[in-house]
């Protein structure tokens, strides 16, 4: 299993070559899906996996019953040990990882897991919600939602001077005076087709600080391919939808949801966090593809629900949209025994010990920063279609690997009920005597930032982050904008990391 895993997340990011090749007897009222899939841009590595289209179907006609395809024995336990690296750089990802490579012990099962998750959905200040206890809601909840959104006061707009028409346009947008109107929303339910930016206001432009800048302040963040959401109100034009996910809430494109009853969407959502059969399979690497009707994205974290088929083979169950806007379902057969498909998914979640945390931190490295994991366009059309991701969806997308329901923003992690300290009075002698005690995998949280410990080498603290400018111990500034490993003798404002520290949290 140690080497099973090791194998696992090997390389950096993932692409992957999909080929639609089945042809089979339909009913008169579906359509086969015989659209090619090609490779896009991805960085460094370029894998392949064969995947077969299959018919889709309504999803109430049928439901999803994965069979159960049970994970090789775990290897006993062994004691965490730290043996002497092979790679002799502690900036490199290898370093860490053959430190830690035989460091296999469970540090909690799922039952564990998931009472941490518990905790912390009921948490104060988490934003976590669980979604099958929503029913009908007050329209002024709603209301107050949507208004906890201020308008930031930036300069430009669609890569023009923002003015008072346009601000105009974007909070009547809102469609506002529909909920004023009402006392009761009654919800829909849905699931997405594909991931979704989430957005403080309806618009897909893009409000910055200058001209083409660099971060999209209307941007919060991504929901993933798969997730469940409530819809609690439209646009205006009809085209965003004010929903409530797991751990955010915001505007989407309506045409990611797939719509379907409560019912339906419980048993979807629930099937995806299924940690005793393991029947669902888990993203461990960042994947673009390219269909003729847009960019098939895959980000780490993501669950897919599976069927078994014949020896060698499976079928991913993907959500789609029929032309009613309701949900079905989309298989496509994958070949299970290639080295791409162990690299890139795993059969339920994968075992939380520590060379698991190093190698899933690992794999993000050189990931682009980008602000609320907005895609981010390296060259015109598809080509430059890359994956980004900020600090706090970093730390959450690993940790989500694992079973756990991180909240999505740093002063939210903060907020978790779990093992933590408070560092914002302690000494520097005092932080470095905690950072000392802590073991890899632990959050390092300094204001508005989050980093996952690694660990100390030659009296250096190391953490790996997805960072954009830090300051060096002489006071140049260096720019990142990706996924690094730093020592914590950087920092910002004459200070190093460690004097920013505010904040730790341990997840075990």
């Amino acid at each position: 299993m140690k080497k099973r895993i090791k194998q696992l997340y090997k390389g950096c990011s993932l692409l992957i070559f999909i080929v639609l090749l089945c042809s089979c007897e339909l009913p008169e009222d579906k359509e086969e899906y015989e659209q090619e899939i090609s490779p896009v841009y991805a960085p460094v590595e370029t894998p392949t996996i064969t995947l077969t289209a299959k018919p889709t179907e309504p999803v109430t006609n049928e439901p999803i019953e994965p069979t159960v395809i049970p994970t090789k024995p775990i290897k006993e336990p062994v004691p965490n040990c730290s043996p002497t690296p092979v790679a002799i750089n502690p900036l490199d990802g290898a370093y860490w990882r053959d430190r830690y490579v035989d460091a296999t012990a469970e540090l909690m099962t799922q039952k564990e897991i998931a009472f941490v998750n518990e905790k912390n959905f009921r948490a104060d200040g988490t934003n976590l919600v669980k979604l099958s206890e929503w029913e009908t809601i007050e329209a002024a909840k709603v209301l107050q939602m949507i208004t906890s959104y201020s308008f930031p006061k930036l300069k430009y707009y669609d890569n023009r001077e923002i003015s008072s028409a346009d601000k105009e346009a974007i909070y009547n947008a809102r469609n506002m005076e529909a909920l004023q109107r009402a006392e009761w929303v009654e919800p829909t339910y849905g699931i997405l087709v594909r991931n979704a930016d989430l957005r403080s206001f309806p618009t897909e432009k893009h409000l910055t600080t200058t001209m083409n800048g660099r971060y999209d302040y209307l941007q919060e963040t991504v929901l993933l391919l798969n997730e469940a959401v409530i819809v609690l109100h439209t646009s205006l034009d009809g085209e965003w939808c004010f929903v409530q996910a797991e751990n955010y809430y915001g505007w989407i494109s309506e045409d990611a949801i797939a719509y379907c009853s409560k019912e339906d969407m419980v048993e979807w959502y629930e099937m995806m966090w299924d940690t005793e059969s393991h029947a669902f399979l888990l993203v461990t690497k960042n994947g673009v593809y390219e269909t003729e009707e847009e960019p098939f994205v895959l980000r780490m974290g993501t669950r897919l629900s599976y069927e078994e088929r014949e020896e060698g083979e499976l079928a991913i169950v993907l959500p789609a949209r029929d032309e009613d806007k309701k949900l079905k379902k989309k298989r496509y057969v994958v070949k299970t025994y290639t080295d791409e498909f162990e690299k890139s998914f795993h059969r339920g979640y994968v075992p939380y010990t520590r060379s698991n945390i190093v190698a899933l931190t690992t794999e993000l490295l050189d990931t682009p920063y980008a602000w609320g994991d907005a895609f981010s366009y390296e060259t015109e059309g598809v080509a430059g279609y890359t994956i980004g991701m900020d600090c706090s969806s970093t730390v959450a997308a690993v940790y989500r690997c694992f079973g756990f329901v991180l909240p999505r923003n740093t002063g939210a992690q903060r907020n978790m009920a779990c093992e933590g300290y408070d560092m914002t009075e302690e000494s520097l002698a005092a932080r470095s005597k905690t950072l000392d005690e802590l073991e890899t995998g632990a959050l390092l949280y300094s204001p508005g930032h989050v980093m996952v410990y690694l660990g100390k080498v030659d009296d250096e603290y190391y953490v790996l982050h997805n960072t954009t400018t830090e300051f060096l111990p002489d006071g140049t500034e260096e720019a990142f904008y990706r996924c690094v490993i730093t020592t914590m003798s950087l920092g910002k404002s004459g200070e190093t990391i460690v004097d920013q520290l505010v904040a730790v949290k341990v997840l075990e």
